[in-house]
C-alpha cells in the first residue's frame, strides 16, 4: 500500500576495446521473466527470483510479506518515466542484487519507498526522479543498505538520490550526477552511516551532496566528497556530521576534522565508478581497512593500507600504481581457434560474434544478448603451460574489447547455467573496458 509524506592485474587484451560511459538500455521485454507469473506489477510473494530478461512495469510490485530477493543477473526493471518499481512493507525485507533501477517516476521515492529493510548491492540506480528522494524515500524505523553500487542521473525536489526518516548504510558506492534543489544526494532527519563511498559531481542549490537537516546525523569514515557545486559547496548541515576518519573534501562545509580542502585526484567518471588518478591523497591513506574489498571487488589493501573512497587503486608487487596502458589497435589476442599447444601463456578471446553475425559457435550466446545489435561477443579464457585454464584467474583481469563503445555483460564460465552479470567498465581510446576474474564469455552491446 502506498504510504503518504506530509509535505531520499590488470592485463590488458590489446585489440578488444569496449567501454560503458553512458549506458544505453536493452530493449525491454513485455514481461518480468523471472518473477512469478511474469508479472509486471502487483504482489510479489515472498521467496528468492531471479530475472532472466530485462522488463518494462506497468506498475508498482508492492512486498507485504516475508523476504523477497531478486537476483537481477545484470538485467534492468524499467520503470517507464511512469511508475515506482518497489512499494516495501513494514515488517517485509527486499534484497536487490546485480540489479539496473532506472527509469522509475514517483513523488515520494522515485524507484522505492521503503518501510521495511531494503537492500541494494552490486547494482545500478540511474535516471529515477521523485519529488521527495529521487531513488528511495525512507521511513522512520526502516534501513536502507547500499553496498558496492552506483547510483547516477537521479533526481529529486529534495534529495537526488535519498530523503530520510530511517537509517540507512552505505558501503563501497559511487553517487554521480544526481541533483536536486536541496541535497544533490541526501536529503536527512535521521541517521545515515557512509562507509568507503565516493559523492562527486552531483549538484543543487544548496548542499551540493549532502543536507542535513535538525535531528540529521551523518557518520563519515573513509569517504570522498567533491566537486558537488551548490551555493554553500558539498553539505548544508543544520546538525551532525561526524568525522569517524580517513575522509577527503575538497571544500570545507562537511565539518571535517581533518581531510577539508583536499583535493582528492579523482579520475574521470568511467559510469561506474572514480578511478584514482596517481598521487592522489587517498592512496594507501588507512592503516586499517574497514572493508575487503571495494566498489568492483578489488580486494583491499593493494599497498601498504587502504584506500579512501570506493575505489582501491591497483598496485604492482612494488608497491608502485598501476596504471593500465591505454589498449592498442586491434593486434590483440583475437583468434578464431583455440589450439593451446600453439599458444604462449596469456589470455585469449575467441570471436563467437561480430556485429550481430555468428562467427563461431552459432547459439552459444543466450537469445536476449545475441539479437540486442551484439557488436562483439567473446570467450575468454586463460593459456597455462600449454593447457587451457576455463576457471578461475587467481586475479582482477583487465579485458578491453574494439568495436565500440557500449555495455559489457559477462557469462561466467564457472558457473552452470553461465551466471550472467554486467560489468562496470571505462573508455580507453575508443575501446570498452572491465574486470573479470574467472574465464567466460564477454558480450559487447550498445
Amino acid at each position: 500500500m502506498k504510504k503518504s509524506f506530509p509535505v531520499i592485474l590488470t592485463l590488458v587484451i590489446l585489440s578488444l576495446g569496449v567501454f560503458i560511459g553512458a549506458p544505453s538500455k536493452l530493449a525491454q521485454a513485455a514481461n518480468c521473466d523471472g518473477l512469478p507469473s511474469n508479472m509486471t506489477s502487483g504482489t510479489i510473494p515472498a521467496g528468492t527470483y531471479t530475472l532472466t530478461d530485462n522488463c518494462a512495469i506497468d506498475g508498482t510490485f508492492t512486498i507485504n510479506s516475508g523476504t523477497v530477493t531478486i537476483n537481477g543477473g545484470g538485467f534492468a526493471i524499467d520503470g517507464g518515466g511512469s511508475y515506482q518499481i518497489f512499494d516495501v512493507d513494514s515488517g517485509t525485507t527486499l534484497e536487490l542484487n546485480n540489479v539496473t533501477l532506472h527509469n522509475a517516476n514517483y513523488s515520494t521515492g522515485g524507484a522505492i519507498i521503503n518501510a521495511g529493510t531494503t537492500t541494494i548491492s552490486n547494482s545500478v540506480v540511474r535516471n529515477n526522479n521523485s519529488n521527495f528522494g529521487g531513488v528511495v524515500h525512507n521511513y522512520g524505523a526502516s534501513t536502507v543498505n547500499m553496498i558496492n553500487s552506483v547510483f547516477s542521473s537521479n533526481t529529486a525536489s529534495d534529495g537526488g538520490v535519498i530523503y530520510n526518516y530511517g537509517t540507512i548504510n552505505i558501503t563501497n558506492s559511487t553517487f554521480s550526477g544526481n541533483y536536486a534543489p536541496e541535497g544533490g544526494v541526501i536529503y536527512n532527519y535521521s541517521t545515515i552511516n557512509i562507509t568507503n563511498s565516493t559523492l562527486s559531481e552531483n549538484s543543487a542549490s544548496d548542499g551540493g551532496a549532502i543536507y542535513n537537516n535538525p535531528n540529521g546525523t551523518i557518520n563519515l569514515l573513509n569517504t570522498i566528497i567533491s566537486n558537488n557545486p551548490s551555493s554553500v559547496g558539498n553539505c548544508r548541515n543544520f546538525d551532525t556530521i561526524n568525522d569517524n576518519g580517513g575522509n577527503l573534501e575538497d571544500t570545507n562545509t562537511c565539518g571535517l576534522s581533518s581531510g577539508a580542502n583536499t583535493n582528492p585526484l579523482l579520475d574521470t567518471f568511467t559510469g561506474s565508478y572514480y578511478p584514482l588518478q596517481a598521487g592522489s591523497p587517498a592512496i594507501d591513506a588507512i592503516p586499517t581497512c574497514a572493508v575487503t574489498t571495494d566498489q568492483i571487488g578489488t580486494s583491499r589493501p593493494q599497498g601498504s593500507a587502504c584506500d579512501i573512497g570506493a575505489i582501491e587503486m591497483l598496485q604492482s608487487p612494488n608497491g608502485s600504481v598501476s596504471v593500465p596502458p591505454a589498449p592498442a589497435p586491434p593486434t590483440c589476442n583475437l583468434i578464431a581457434d583455440v589450439v593451446a599447444p600453439d599458444l604462449p601463456d596469456g589470455v585469449y578471446c575467441r570471436v563467437l560474434m561480430r556485429d550481430g553475425a555468428w562467427v563461431a559457435n552459432p547459439g552459444s550466446v543466450p537469445a536476449p544478448l545475441a539479437n540486442e545489435n551484439t557488436m562483439l561477443a567473446v570467450d575468454v579464457f586463460r593459456v597455462t603451460g600449454q593447457t587451457v585454464q576455463s576457471g578461475e584467474f587467481g586475479a582482477p583481469t583487465l579485458v578491453c574489447l574494439p568495436d565500440g563503445e557500449g555495455r559489457l555483460i559477462f557469462l561466467d564460465a564457472t558457473t552452470s547455467p553461465r551466471a550472467q552479470s554486467e560489468l562496470s567498465v571505462f573508455y580507453s581510446n575508443g575501446n570498452t573496458c572491465g574486470f573479470i576474474s574467472n574465464a567466460g564469455t564477454l558480450v559487447l552491446i550498445p
